[in-house]
């Protein structure tokens, strides 16, 4: 099974990416970079990425990528911007 998680930062994503791997024998896990950079022939792979257009990964890379590239299941984060805020604070608060 092949499958992707999209979101913005501190939105879950790691988090989800982790558990869905753990469900899925011999699951292969990748995050970050370019879409279609660690696509490969696996039995079992979670691939995520984060949604910052800013770093030129805006809907449009990710729309153009998903005409060429098929995945079995596609998993879009959608979290309060308020929760992502608090996250992104404490994460700096604690690791900053």
């Amino acid at each position: 099974m092949k499958i992707m998680i999209l979101g913005l930062g501190k939105s879950g994503t790691t988090a989800l990416l982790y558990k869905l791997a753990a469900g899925l024998p011999g699951c292969q896990v990748f995050s970050g970079g370019r879409p279609g950079k660690y696509i490969g022939d696996y039995k079992n792979a979670v691939y995520k990425h984060t949604y910052e257009e800013r770093k030129g990964k805006g809907f449009d890379l990710y729309r153009e990528h998903l005409k060429t590239e098929h995945y079995d299941r596609k998993v879009w984060i959608a979290r309060d911007p308020r929760d992502v805020a608090v996250s992104r604070m404490l994460y700096r608060w604690n690791r900053g």
